[in-house]
């Protein structure tokens, strides 16, 4: 490996430093090592401090070169002879090198010795703002990544505290710096993923985030809806043809947290209204129009205009309407409230069951206490809910379905034993119609035995 040496000065050179190459020293100045440092943690996705050549050749791909001036790119940068590797000092030159040929169209060593001055690498990074409403999805497109976010974990501690999730990607495209990574994100990372796309393209539509919540975010429920809303977002990304071939989306499936940090700095996310500078004609024109307008508005008669009936009915219907249709988004978020805890809560009593069949397995005197006191729960409960509705109907003024109700447990006490008794007695006449039949069946069979012996007297008589 290429092993280089670094020189800085500073003061009227403006930060300046050099780097001693193979066969000369390269000068460069403060802002080519800020962009080319923040570019090397973006594209080192393992930290390592060295630059593969799949993940270098994917990003240097981005300055829209020849495919020679990119190969002679990489065997320059690597002392001469292609490398597997670059590290930082190496990454540096590359970068120098891509700038020489955009501006000159030559790829020469002897360029950047001569310390002449470039302008930085452009890797179309910062892209016009597209306005233009995106394009059908091509035929030919098929989705080539397979992204889950999992293993949510709560790190810190009191305020600063957050949930970190893993993002898992797996992919094939090509301008993608590797097939297979693994990284631990955070919620504010997707939503600066989120804003650089949508300030990036306005005529796509970006899918939205999870809502935040201040209170009550670290509960489990919450983690889970939560983990499935962003999987689904980021995979929404991926699978779009022109989003998922952003650096934007490349940071956050892969680069490592020195990368993150660096993509966040070197791609900045800002509102729309801060981007909008005034200019002195803007301001000298927006003041004569108002200037104008207080003249005419002094001399000009008031017309009053009358307001159409048809069209105000129509919006007291609209009103009324909204009112109502709040009002159903109201309970029904109550309702999906209590369906969820309903819910959470009967997933603890179900594996509260499980853990006593399990106990129930292997002390059988336990078995025998549980389903005593299961029994008398059943019992309280529909002693309890029999209660619960005498009183709701009594209160609603129904005396008569009331008493019947009040009634209807005596009822069905009594009814339990009539057909208690009924069994008994279906019993009893069970036995009495076979003891019956055995003794027709008897009396036959004595009955040819009697007829017999009185023929043998009569005969000896």
């Amino acid at each position: 490996m290429l092993r280089l040496g670094r020189s800085s000065t500073s003061g009227a050179s403006g930060g300046e430093f050099n780097i001693a190459f193979v066969n000369g020293t390269i000068k460069f100045h403060s802002e080519e090592g800020v962009l080319y440092s923040r570019l090397f943690h973006i594209v080192d996705t393992d930290a390592d401090g060295y630059i593969g050549g799949t993940e270098g050749a994917a990003f240097i791909r981005r300055a829209r070169l020849m495919n020679d001036a990119n190969r002679e790119i990489w065997r320059l940068a690597s002392g001469g002879k292609s490398q597997e590797k670059l590290n930082k000092d190496c990454w540096f030159v590359a970068m120098k090198l891509v700038a020489l040929v955009q501006s000159t169209g030559k790829c020469q060593m002897q360029s950047l010795y001569s310390g002449d001055p470039l302008p930085l690498a452009d890797f179309q990074l910062e892209q016009p703002v597209d306005n233009v409403l995106p394009e059908e999805t091509a035929a030919d497109f098929e989705r080539s990544f397979v992204v889950s976010v999992s293993t949510p974990v709560v790190v810190g501690s009191g305020y600063s505290r957050y949930t970190q999730y893993v993002i898992s990607t797996k992919t094939n495209c090509s301008h993608f710096p590797c097939t297979t990574a693994q990284v631990k994100r955070r919620f504010s990372d997707f939503e600066w993923l989120q804003q650089r796309l949508l300030m990036r393209f306005r005529g796509t539509i970006i899918p939205p985030l999870p809502e935040k919540r201040w209170t009550g975010n670290m509960d489990a429920t919450f983690v889970e809806e939560r983990r499935q809303a962003l999987e689904h977002f980021i995979n929404e990304m991926c699978s779009h043809e022109k989003l998922s071939q952003t650096l934007e989306l490349q940071i956050v499936l892969t680069a490592s947290t020195e990368g993150l940090i660096a993509g966040k700095e070197l791609l900045k996310v800002a509102s729309i209204a801060a981007t909008y500078v005034p200019t002195p004609a803007s301001v000298s024109s927006l003041w004569s129009s108002l200037k104008d307008g207080v003249f005419l508005s002094s001399n000009v008669q008031q017309v009053e205009i009358k307001t159409d009936d048809d069209y105000a009915r129509i919006g007291q219907h609209i009103d009324e309407y909204e009112k109502r249709i709040r009002e159903v988004t109201r309970c029904s978020d109550i309702v999906y409230a209590a369906q969820r805890g309903e819910g959470y809560e009967m997933s603890r009593f179900g594996s509260y069951l499980s853990a006593l069949s399990e106990h129930e397995k292997r002390d059988p005197d336990m078995k025998q206490l549980a389903e005593e006191t299961i029994l008398r729960l059943c019992q309280t409960f529909t002693k309890t809910s029999w209660t619960s509705c005498y009183l709701c109907t009594y209160r609603s003024s129904d005396t008569r379905r009331a008493r019947w109700m009040l009634l209807r447990p005596l009822c069905t006490t009594a009814s339990l034993r009539f057909m208690r008794f009924s069994k008994r007695m279906q019993v009893c006449s069970a036995i009495k119609s076979d003891l019956l039949l055995h003794g027709q069946v008897a009396v036959q069979q004595h009955l040819p035995c009697e007829q017999s012996r009185k023929w043998r007297r009569r005969r000896i008589a």
